[in-house]
Order: structure tokens, then C-alpha cells, then sequence
């Protein structure tokens, strides 16, 4: 198969057929689709991009024609991610894809310990929220009107093991028309606990989790989705109702995560054939 690689945008023509478009663009790019094309007319679409947010890193196939019909769902137009590989075939009157590989979503992980805050210092103060990610992976650009699923875990440690409780929430930019998520808490000793809190919350702003206690360490997981109303930044973040640790650090741990994909626009609420 012939490789053709595109950094910027393209209007599909009959030279393109059967070869597979690369895209590797970093400001995001759009592919125009015309039925014209004729029927059986194909090719493949991957999207390479390096973008580092959903907006700069996506693909958008423009049918100007027809439409795009994915897994039984039609559109004028679809999007691709990084990571997405997609076989488009015309019938003259819409466009079939079928998507090979990807769904990939964004996701931060931390590989080492990152000290939230250290020794008494850089404690953001009771009930404040403070990203527990990196700060060279902490902030996700979201888009306005478009619904995003997550997954998060935090693995905290606290060796002053002073009473506190343990929240999770968001910070940044952006604003949120809905938010749910399903929360399971632990305090517990360093990675011996054997029960946890369960929490469903509908803020962005900080959620107590727990009850306060004098444990050394904190464990979080949640799963949810959030619909943004104006785009901008989130944080993923963290909080205590008391310093844990005055006299030492606390740190999150190596495997903490927070992870986003897109589910589609404001209005979509299914994806697939459902009856």
C-alpha cells in the first residue's frame, strides 16, 4: 500500500484511492470526502499527530457530501485521534468507515514520586485543591460543548500520618453544564488496606471522600464523565481537610493516573447501533 503522509489539510482525489493517508499534523487537520468520488472508491486514514490536546491532535473527516457512518451512526463529520486507523469506502451517497484500530484516549501517569508537598512547605492549605500529576503532564485542554468519560487513581502517602481526610476534584479553566462520578476511597497504612468509602458526586469543586483519620496513606479511584459548557484547562486534583505530613513530605505515587477520551459533542448520547 502506498503511504501518502499530510501535515496539513486535504481534499480527497482519485489518486488517493487505495493509499493510506498519514496524518502528522500537530494543529489539527481536516480531510475533505466527496461522494463524487464514486462508489467502492476507498482508502485508508491514520492519524499520527504529536498534538498534545484533543483540539490540536485530532482528525476531522468533512463529508461535504453524504455522510460519515460509523458503527451504525451518521454525521457530516467524524473525528479521528492519535492512534486512529480508519478505512473509508464511498457508495456514492455517504461514507462507510470502519475504524481498524485506536480510540485512543489522553492520559497522564506519574513514573516517579511526585512530592506534593514537602517537609511543611507547599501545602496548599485545608480543603484546597492541588494537582497530584506532574506539572509537566497536570493540565488537559477540554473543548466547549463535547462530553469526555475519565478514569483516575491516586496512591498518596502521608508518613505524618496527622488526621485528615482525602477529597478529589478539579481545578482549571474550563466550566462544566453536568458532571458525575463514582468514587472508592481508602485510609489505610501504605497499601494494607482491606476496605474503602464508595462516593457518587456531581461537583468539580472539592469532594470529601473519607471521614477524617490519622492514616498514612490514601488510595483513590474514580470513573465518571463531565459535559463542558466553556472550554479551557482542567486540572485533576486532590485535597486534605489538615496538613497530613507538617513535618515530612507527602508524596503521590509511581502509577497514579488520570485518564479523558471524547464521547462526542453535547448532543450525543449514543455511539453504535442501538434500537
Amino acid at each position: 500500500m502506498d503511504i501518502s503522509t499530510q501535515t496539513g489539510d486535504l481534499t480527497l482525489l482519485d489518486t488517493h484511492r487505495g493509499v493510506l493517508i498519514d496524518c502528522t499534523g500537530i494543529v489539527g487537520q481536516l480531510i475533505t470526502m466527496d461522494t463524487t468520488l464514486g462508489d467502492k472508491w476507498a482508502c485508508t486514514i491514520r492519524n499520527s499527530s504529536a498534538g498534545t490536546t484533543f483540539a490540536n491532535s485530532k482528525v476531522t473527516l468533512d463529508a461535504s457530501t453524504g455522510n460519515v457512518i460509523v458503527a451504525g451512526a451518521s454525521a457530516a463529520t467524524f473525528d479521528l485521534y492519535p492512534g486512529d486507523v480508519m478505512t473509508v469506502t464511498c457508495d456514492g451517497t455517504d461514507w462507510n468507515g470502519v475504524l481498524l484500530s485506536g480510540r485512543n484516549d489522553l492520559w497522564s501517569m506519574n513514573t516517579a514520586a511526585f512530592v506534593w508537598s514537602s517537609s511543611g512547605t507547599g501545602y496548599p492549605g485545608a480543603n484546597t485543591l492541588k494537582g497530584y500529576l506532574a506539572a509537566t503532564n497536570d493540565v488537559l485542554t477540554v473543548e466547549a460543548a463535547t462530553r469526555y468519560q475519565f478514569e483516575a487513581m491516586v496512591d498518596f502517602s502521608c508518613p505524618g500520618a496527622a488526621s485528615h481526610n482525602i477529597q478529589f476534584g478539579f481545578g482549571g479553566t474550563a466550566t462544566f453544564t453536568d458532571l458525575m462520578y463514582m468514587a472508592l476511597a481508602q485510609n489505610a497504612g501504605l497499601h494494607v488496606g482491606t476496605t474503602a468509602n464508595m462516593k457518587a458526586t456531581v461537583v468539580a469543586t472539592a469532594a470529601a471522600l473519607t471521614a477524617a483519620s490519622a492514616t498514612a496513606a490514601n488510595v483513590i479511584w474514580t470513573r465518571g464523565e463531565f459535559l463542558v459548557n466553556a472550554a479551557g484547562t482542567i486540572i485533576p486534583s486532590i485535597a486534605t481537610s489538615a496538613d497530613p505530613s507538617p513535618a515530612a513530605d507527602n508524596s503521590v505515587l509511581t502509577g497514579s493516573f488520570f485518564r479523558a477520551w471524547k464521547i462526542g459533542n453535547s448532543t450525543a448520547y449514543a455511539r453504535g447501533v442501538w434500537a
